[in-house]
């Protein structure tokens, strides 16, 4: 289901007189339908200038026409978060997502390529059939690409999503209680997932401070 366009307009342009600045959409792929997307952009852009927005978009599925209108976003305007989660696509079968690996990594260099708004990129961590080197392969080859920051998390099963179900048929052992964090999986030990932490800990002091990125990146390619 989808509110119609006009209808959306008329409610951003009225919380817009209402002095309201930023607005996070909770569409985890923004970017689909691709016509709906493209309405959006340019309401963004011509509409409602002096607001701004948090998009999560998924990097291998940007139509040309997407690229188009993101090529054109007014500074500032956007706050992009790149849903990567892995690279490996064997383990993006296993959780059901689609996305060739090299067309998530080509969409998320155009997403660093555009200087007007950051690109944010998300990676898991106890993803089914995962390992601790893919996952240090995978924040490796992002941090050679650049994005603003990368926020590398440990899985989170919540209760009635398709993951949950079939979490013993997985191998996936997770937390009961809330945040329901991945304590287990069978290609990851509790050892390697308080490793995929201490990475991620890394990645926030190290990489993702903006006078620290060259340095890391170096530290990176070394």
């Amino acid at each position: 289901r989808a509110k119609p366009l006009a209808t959306v307009a008329a409610e951003l342009a009225g919380l817009a007189k209402r002095g309201v600045r930023e607005i996070r959409l909770l569409d985890r792929t923004f970017n689909l339908p691709v016509a709906r997307c493209v309405a959006l952009l340019r309401l963004f852009r011509e509409q409602l200038p002096e607001m701004r927005f948090h998009l999560e978009i998924h990097p291998g599925l940007l139509a040309p026409a997407i690229r188009e209108e993101l090529a054109q976003a007014r500074p500032g305007q956007l706050h992009v978060e790149a849903g990567v989660q892995s690279l490996s696509s064997t383990v993006l079968a296993r959780v059901g997502r689609t996305g060739d690996p090299e067309r998530v990594l080509s969409g998320l260099r155009f997403l660093v390529s555009c200087a007007a708004f950051e690109t944010h990129a998300d990676l898991l961590a106890g993803l089914p059939g995962q390992s601790l080197a893919g996952v240090v392969a995978d924040a490796a080859r992002l941090i050679a690409l650049g994005p603003a920051q990368i926020q590398l998390e440990l899985l989170k099963i919540l209760p009635g999503t398709r993951l949950c179900l079939e979490a013993a048929a997985q191998g996936l052992v997770f937390s009961p209680v809330p945040h329901y964090e991945i304590l287990r999986t069978s290609t990851m030990s509790p050892d390697e997932l308080a490793q995929a932490e201490k990475l991620s800990r890394f990645l926030d002091r190290f990489y993702n401070p903006p006078a620290l990125h060259a340095a890391t990146r170096t530290l990176a390619d070394d």
